[in-house]
């Protein structure tokens, strides 16, 4: 039987193969799983995820069982309903600080990721710069070229 979890690890399960740039064929068969199809499945959130799916996943993607299972609800801190605010009281000490960790950890990967992202797009911008005379261009506006300019210090 299909549960809630079970929709939410396939969120999970995707948004990791996403972001390491797994293909589903790769992974289908890093899990043991017959086919491409049945992982689809999996990911779609029409196959259930058993303990030692579980523990498959965590191994390929280099995480805990509780990084995986903890990051499925995505507090994000923000507690905008009385749910989640029961939820949170409801967990103990240890959990509350784990929880908080993984959720610094998320946030400091993605600074990392928006870091790379402004370094080519900066990279981009100079190369365009360099290759016109956009510099030297004095039809445009004064804030344009200042910004260029400040690109380039």
């Amino acid at each position: 039987m299909i549960t809630e979890q079970d929709r939410k690890l396939a969120k999970k399960l995707k948004s990791l193969r996403d972001k390491h740039g797994y293909l589903q064929k790769n992974l289908a068969q890093s899990l043991h799983l017959k086919s491409q199809q049945e992982y689809f499945k999996l990911e779609s959130g029409k196959k259930h995820f058993t303990d030692e799916l579980i523990q498959l996943i965590c191994q390929t993607f280099g995480i805990t069982e509780s990084e995986f299972k903890m990051t499925t609800d995505k507090f994000n801190l923000q507690f905008n309903s009385d749910h989640q605010i029961f939820l949170l009281n409801s967990l103990c000490e240890a959990q509350k600080k784990e929880l908080l960790y993984l959720r610094i950890i998320e946030l400091f990967q993605a600074k990392i990721e928006i870091e790379k992202k402004m370094k080519r797009i900066k990279k981009s911008i100079n190369k365009v710069i360099s290759n016109s005379n956009l510099k030297t261009d004095k039809n445009l506006p004064n804030w344009l070229i200042y910004n260029f300019n400040k690109l380039n210090a």
